[in-house]
């Protein structure tokens, strides 16, 4: 799925030295799961937590079988978003991601000269993604309250500092003294 700092170009490099250090059974856990193209790549338990409801509701309804639409327009991109009260939160979660420009949350309508239909593409992106999301249990959480309750390979890809910010502002300093404790 495209997504604000998607690693989908670059999983194939980063899973093998990750694969390598995970023990038969071990749990893989993604407290940030973003688009979800680590965790659609990887078998086994795999929990994938994120503070966005819109985000989880949306991965969870087309792991089950939910179809996005092929087509939002400006008119009904602008409208969900100041009506997200109204409509189902995956719903939401499609158009103020995929139908947004570059994946960013409602980050303006995703268009171009040439007539992209990012709705179209984005709901393709995810119907081929649905297979890979079979098991993985989605769950709306902050990083700090994730429940790793055995011996798990812990895949962390935050927001990064002094990039542009996603909904809430980032404490890095917390979050790598949170590494250090799991560890």
């Amino acid at each position: 799925m495209q997504y604000m700092g998607s690693k989908a170009s670059i999983a194939h490099k980063l899973l093998p030295f990750m694969l390598a250090h995970r023990a038969d059974g071990m749990p893989w856990v993604e407290p940030f799961v973003g688009g979800a193209n680590m965790i659609d790549k990887v078998g086994g338990i795999r929990i994938g937590c994120d503070t966005h409801k819109y985000l989880i509701a949306l991965l969870y309804a087309v792991q089950n079988g939910w179809t996005p639409p092929t087509c939002v327009t400006k008119h009904e991109y602008d409208y969900i978003k100041k009506n997200t009260n109204e409509f189902p939160d995956y719903l939401v979660g499609f158009v103020g991601f995929l139908c947004s420009f570059g994946g960013k949350w409602f980050g303006g309508y995703a268009h171009n000269s040439r007539g992209y239909n990012y709705a179209e593409s984005g709901s393709r992106v995810l119907q081929k993604q649905a297979k890979s999301l079979q098991g993985v249990t989605f769950v709306v959480s902050d990083y700090r309250d994730v429940v790793i309750d055995r011996p798990s390979l812990i895949y962390c890809d935050p927001p990064y500092a002094g990039t542009t910010s996603y909904k809430n502002k980032f404490d890095s300093a917390v979050f790598f003294d949170w590494c250090r404790k799991q560890r």
